[in-house]
């Protein structure tokens, strides 16, 4: 018993160092800056954060606007029908059969897969839903 709550402390020693350390980093970073800067820096980022603005979404064209029949066969056509379905699907499989493998790809590959195959599966609905900044 007494090993055990001997490497606990060693453990927790170790820890705190790293913690002291990481503080003392911090801390350099902001030397010679009054903490009033630092304070108002935050402020205004969360000003910046929380302001609310309009947003725009992108509207699909209608039938003889310009480049409708690009948009068409891009996204009608293609996305929603049964190549963007199978492209998605396939991601989705991949990054599921990547995850479950992770031993040599990681976790990143398998979480992009997933993401941009279930992006993929619904493209269009996130084009039109998907606004930006004016």
């Amino acid at each position: 018993m007494d090993r055990r709550i001997g490497y606990f402390l060693m453990m927790a020693e170790a820890a705190s160092a790293r913690l002291s350390e990481g503080v003392r980093r911090v801390s350099s970073l902001t030397r010679g800056v009054s903490s009033a800067y630092v304070f108002m820096f935050f402020l205004m980022l969360m000003a910046g954060l929380l302001y609310a603005v309009d947003v725009f979404a992108w509207t699909t064209p209608t039938s003889g606007s310009f480049l409708y029949d690009a948009y068409d066969i891009a996204v009608n056509k293609f996305l929603k029908g049964a190549p963007g379905f199978l492209l998605g699907m396939g991601l989705i499989g991949y990054g599921g059969h990547a995850a479950l493998d992770n031993q040599r790809t990681g976790w990143g590959k398998p979480v992009l897969a997933l993401i941009a195959g279930g992006c993929l599966v619904k493209l269009d609905t996130i084009t039109t839903t998907l606004g930006f900044y004016v």
